[in-house]
């Protein structure tokens, strides 16, 4: 453990010997007066008579003394530093900017960089980098940095990590604000990788015909067109299940079977408008299926998931998920792609 020493004009410091040969002595003193500096360096040598005299008398006794009891040691001269330097707090802070910025880099023999090297990250450094992406020529650059492998792998996944751990924090929040359904369809457009790997891409066309308009339709793995149809979880609104029982059955409630319905025709109705939708998405159809994201299950118990996983069942081309689900997923997710970056 460090511990601060005090000098005699009562003032704190820490000392380091930077550097030792036979001849000479590098060394440095932080002082808490400022902070600053001090960087020095002395000789090492035995001091002839003549050179003892020369020192003030408040040392002679001690010099000479110092001498007497060891004869074969080389006393450092204290009071005669080969050169000495004090840092004043503005030059310590740009000292410590400095190597933070370009030490690593520099070492490792890099020739140009952008110094954004630990506490060197700044409104300069964000600055000069939204320069360089702020390009127009999109292409060119991304083209420009494959090509010289700018952006290392696990930087690249790094930034993905911490894109998705973003856009959960964001639902989390959406959850508790009760966010419209217009916001909801914007973040799922922006984040489809939650609904797993069944997505390829997002169609930008929602329309199935002039009736009917889906909040997503979606380009599957297999090139063919699926659904994606989503009604926001409204608190004390929209329940899951029915407040009653029948026959002592859990079932849905009336806004689930609705929204199942409505799933249903919308599946009939791509369907029936597989050529204008082929045309206008260049995307096949053939017996699409549709993912309905319905309201929460935060507060279900084991009847409740057992009553889940009949319902699912019993529709070979509707799946239903809580948002708690999809959350659930996405976290699962995250934590498959941190474990990766970490192997």
């Amino acid at each position: 453990m460090k511990q601060v020493k005090t000098s005699k004009n009562n003032i704190g410091y820490l000392d380091k010997i930077l550097d030792k040969n036979s001849e000479t002595e590098t060394f440095c003193v932080l002082q808490e007066t400022g902070p600053s500096l001090k960087i020095g360096r002395k000789y090492i040598k035995k001091k002839t008579e003549d050179e003892i005299r020369k020192i003030g008398n408040n040392e002679l006794e001690k010099e000479i003394k110092n001498i007497a009891n060891n004869p074969h040691e080389k006393p450092l001269e204290s009071i005669f530093p080969k050169s000495q330097l004090t840092l004043k707090r503005s030059e310590l802070d740009s000292l410590i900017e400095f190597l933070q910025e370009n030490y690593e880099p520099f070492k490792d023999g890099i020739k140009k960089y952008i110094p954004i090297q630990g506490d060197g990250f700044n409104d300069n450094s964000a600055n000069t980098l939204l320069a360089i992406f702020k390009t127009n020529e999109k292409q060119k650059l991304i083209k420009f940095v494959l090509e010289n492998n700018l952006i290392q792998d696990d930087l690249t996944k790094s930034l993905e990590i911490k894109n998705k751990e973003l856009a959960v924090i964001e639902f989390q929040k959406m959850l508790e604000s009760d966010s419209d359904e217009a916001t909801w369809q914007n973040w799922f457009k922006k984040n489809a990788w939650i609904l797993g790997s069944d997505i390829v891409e997002i169609l930008n066309e929602r329309p199935i015909d002039t009736k009917n308009i889906a909040d997503f339709l979606i380009q599957s793995p297999d090139g063919y067109l699926d659904i994606i149809e989503i009604k926001r979880p409204q608190r004390g609104k929209i329940d899951f299940w029915s407040k009653t029982k029948d026959h002592d059955n859990i079932i849905p409630s009336t806004a689930l079977i609705k929204a199942i319905m409505q799933s249903t025709n919308y599946i009939y109705e791509v369907e029936r408008e597989w050529a204008k939708l082929l045309e206008k998405t260049n995307t096949k159809v053939i017996k699409p299926r549709c993912v309905l994201i319905f309201g929460r299950s935060n507060d279900w118990q084991d009847d409740h998931y057992k009553y889940y996983r009949m319902l699912n069942a019993s529709y070979h081309n509707i799946s239903i998920m809580t948002y708690d689900q999809v959350l659930e997923r996405a976290k699962r997710i995250l934590k498959k792609l941190t474990e990766k970056q970490n192997d």
